[in-house]
């Protein structure tokens, strides 16, 4: 028992935990080397544990695809959609611009582990699956805040749900547009252009929760 006032020390992580973790990244590190340079479909499950100097038994104990050692380690920036606030921003159009540009300074904070994955992640449907679920845990979320915001009635369930789809699918169109970009186009700019086209349906829902 820990004495009154004293300083709580965390427990330290055992041998064998630090020692799975770091298989773990290195085979993390090994698909994401792989995939990269020889492309999703031309890289095995065999390879990667050879790279990784495991068994492809070991790997599967690790993860269940090769998919999810790809994605290992990247921070969920796809979170900071959740910015939005249920309550007091100055108009729907502002709140849902505010949840863009904080996806996108995430995006901005995390890029060097995001630029080498996302021309794959867009790429390949295994991968893009894998992104579009991340993106969609978010997107449910965000759906209960925006149904807080619109006014209450049969349909305002319905309508938060595609606002939020609409956006999520906007921001998977404008990671596409600026990883192809020769000169990296700025994505905020895109994702304005983006919530600029959805505009009059926005405004349309905000003025019967009016």
């Amino acid at each position: 028992m820990t004495p009154a006032g004293a300083d709580f020390v965390p427990a330290r992580p055992t041998l064998r935990t630090l020692r799975r973790d770091r298989t773990r990244d290195e085979i993390a590190r090994a698909a994401l080397e792989l995939i990269t340079r020889k492309g999703y479909g031309d890289t095995l499950v065999e390879e990667i544990a050879a790279r990784a100097l495991i068994s492809p038994r070991t790997f599967y104990r690790y993860f269940p695809a090769k998919e999810d050692a790809f994605f290992h380690g990247l921070p969920a920036f796809e979170s900071a959609l959740l910015d939005f606030p249920a309550d007091d921003p100055k108009s729907l159009r502002e709140a849902l611009a505010g949840a863009g540009a904080a996806f996108c300074a995430a995006v901005a904070e995390q890029e060097d582990a995001i630029l080498p994955r996302l021309p794959h992640a867009l790429a390949e449907p295994a991968l893009l699956g894998q992104l579009t679920h991340r993106l969609y845990a978010a997107e449910v979320r965000l759906a209960r805040r925006l149904e807080a915001r619109l006014a209450a009635g049969a349909g305002s369930a319905w309508n938060a749900e595609v606002l939020a789809a609409a956006l999520t699918a906007s921001l998977i169109a404008a990671l596409r547009r600026w990883q192809r970009s020769p000169r990296r186009t700025d994505l905020a700019a895109l994702v304005e252009q983006a919530l600029t086209t959805l505009a009059p349906a926005i405004a349309k829902l905000e003025s019967s929760s009016n």
